[in-house]
């Protein structure tokens, strides 16, 4: 499993693509949503329910 964040990531396609650095975060943003909207990225920072057998 790969664990990250995105930080950085719009400066960085900004650059290289000329465009505006809001506008790309914005983008990103939008798309890390949909994806874990649909299941395919897990939020990390949320916390687990707690198993009955790990108390």
């Amino acid at each position: 499993m790969v664990q990250g964040s995105t930080d950085g990531l719009a400066e960085e396609i900004a650059v290289l693509t000329g465009q505006d650095v809001q506008a790309v975060d914005d983008q990103i943003a939008a798309f890390v949503a949909q994806l874990l909207a649909v299941g395919v990225l897990v939020d990390t920072n949320r916390m687990r329910p707690r198993r009955w057998w790990r108390r």
